[in-house]
């Protein structure tokens, strides 16, 4: 059999947002003024009780090195606790602790995955998914989301489901990088179509950012759980993205397998970072607060380049991005792809924003709302934009 290094052109599948990173870096690191609109990163401080948490575990020699393969009871008890007051109730051995969540997709998929499963995930996707379907040698397909409705379109996903080959069902809502909520009705209308050869795999990272209405999870459609799959982070609404911290919590039957996993191949996450997500979990409040500014840099985006023809936002509905549909844009002024349009952008205006190739839109731009300096930098897009037009 062919190996993976032969199989994947490694090439085209570099994350580019990585590599708009870098080169804004750079030109930082030159002296130009640059505003990163790249990673999902927060920029608000942290609440000096979750440091604190950090630096006495660190300080603490029985805290610094407790070794648990699925994590610290303490945190898994206390995620089970935060599930079940959002009227999802979770017992704590079904909750499993990683260094974020992507290690659950690739291990998930390439523990699960037979010859000729199938992966279906959203268009526009969050590469992970993309990655891992392709390490376990699933053939991954998609369902479209609407970027007018920020709907699931139920052709496409009827489509693209074999109820004997489909192994996964990827969800994440809200949406990376559309930021549209997948409603209780889609959700809905999903299990009445899928096979229990299936599993639902909600990603639930952005759950804590609805900008407008409560974001539904899968737990809140189904009772059944012995086919439905969640995973989380403290990545995002709770600002420790480097922690890398994460969480899936699993049907019983997995249990065991995924345990012994970790067991040979992980060993354990950081206790000291497990101890200040602990603390995080008390600090609810600054999640609501930093939605609220990320709900009002989404309708500033929207504002401001309401008026620019060839460029169309989309209106996210919670996360942390919106997407620029430049289409038009790229058209007209014979640019190759939205890579080549977001080096541009960066080295005329020093703002960085990542290529919608990313996410499998070649002509869009994901734009992260995360940069205290958000405003000015979508000002400097505006201009771009704008000069481009009457040039």
């Amino acid at each position: 059999m062919p190996t993976l290094l032969n199989d994947i052109d490694f090439n085209k599948i570099e994350f580019l947002m990585f590599v708009l990173d870098e080169l804004a870096d750079k030109l930082s690191s030159e002296g130009k003024d640059v505003i990163k609109l790249t990673l999902g990163k927060a920029q608000e401080p942290l609440h000096n009780e979750i440091i604190n948490a950090h630096i006495e575990a660190i300080r603490d020699p029985e805290k610094r090195n407790l070794v648990y393969p699925e994590g610290l009871p303490l945190l898994r008890k206390k995620i089970a606790e935060w599930y079940t007051s959002m009227g999802n109730p979770v017992d704590s051995k079904n909750v499993l602790i990683n260094t974020g969540t992507s290690p659950f997709f690739k291990d998930l998929f390439r523990l699960m995955v037979e010859d000729g499963d199938e992966i279906l995930i959203p268009g526009p996707y969050y590469s992970v998914y993309y990655v891992c379907g392709l390490l376990a040698r699933a053939k991954v397909k998609f369902y479209s989301v609407d970027p007018v409705t920020l709907r699931i379109n139920m052709e496409s996903f009827k489509k693209n489901y074999n109820p004997e080959r489909t192994k996964f069902i990827v969800f994440c809502s809200p949406g990376n990088p559309y930021g549209n909520i997948v409603s209780a009705e889609e959700y809905k209308e999903v299990l009445d179509i899928i096979s229990d050869k299936t599993y639902l795999l909600g990603d639930e990272i952005y759950r804590n950012t609805g900008f407008y209405d409560k974001v539904t999870s899968l737990f809140d459609v189904t009772e059944k759980r012995d086919n439905v799959i969640i995973s989380n982070s403290f990545s995002k609404g709770f600002r420790m993205y480097t922690a890398r911290v994460g969480f899936c919590i699993l049907p019983d039957r997995l249990l065991q397998p995924i345990r012994v996993l970790l067991q040979h191949t992980l060993l354990t996450t950081n206790p000291t970072e497990q101890f200040a997500v602990v603390e995080a979990l008390n600090h609810q409040d600054e999640v609501v607060a930093l939605t609220e500014s990320y709900r009002k840099r989404s309708e500033y985006i929207i504002d401001k380049l309401s008026d620019i023809k060839e460029v169309k936002v989309i209106k996210s509905q919670g996360g942390f991005y919106t997407v620029l549909d430049c289409t038009k844009f790229i058209k007209k002024h014979n640019l190759e792809a939205s890579f080549e349009l977001a080096k541009e952008i960066l080295n005329q205006t020093g703002v960085a924003v990542v290529p919608g190739s990313d996410f499998g839109l070649p002509n869009g731009l994901r734009i992260s709302f995360t940069h205290l300096r958000f405003n000015e930098a979508v000002d400097r897009l505006y201009k771009y934009f704008i000069d481009k037009e009457v040039s």
